[in-house]
């Protein structure tokens, strides 16, 4: 656990707690590193990055060894913000331009494949979704997958 108060209890992807703040997509310890880690390199690495995040979770399914879910939602919140150039999730105004950060082809190339992982991570993490701490929490966090899901499929 990272300490910070009214710490939810989303796990890992092996099933440890990770760090989260809030249910939003952008509100844990996973989201985050990668946020930064997008900021911190050049947009050809910056974009390689973001299709290996979302094409792995989509191969992989829910193999724990290899998905992080996280990680996963965060990818795919990115691809829905530069589509819909709309950053409204909880977390996305600390990274100003997130909806330009991706060039349009990639975003359009990954879309289908975001919808795949949102399938995956919603019907095949199970585990994920059980180690939320409330049911408040849990359905917070599934009504970021359902706008996710709404911002890709305009």
């Amino acid at each position: 656990m990272n300490g910070f108060a009214g710490t939810i209890g989303a796990r890992d992807s092996v099933g440890d707690v990770v760090g989260t703040w809030g249910a939003g997509v952008f509100e844990n310890d996973a989201a985050e590193d990668l946020l930064e880690t997008f900021c911190s390199l050049e947009d050809g690495a910056r974009e390689e990055l973001l299709r290996r995040v979302v094409t792995t979770s989509a191969v992989h399914g829910a193999d724990p060894r290899k998905v992080d879910p996280a990680e996963a939602l965060a990818g795919v919140a990115v691809v829905a913000i530069g589509l819909s150039k709309d950053p409204s999730f909880s977390g996305a105004e600390e990274h100003p331009g997130i909806e330009s950060w991706m060039s349009l082809a990639l975003l359009f190339e990954l879309r289908p494949i975001s919808l795949r992982v949102l399938d995956v991570v919603e019907r095949e993490c199970s585990w994920y979704w059980h180690g939320w701490r409330d049911e408040r929490e849990e359905e917070e966090a599934l009504g970021e997958v359902a706008k996710m899901r709404r911002m890709l499929s305009l």
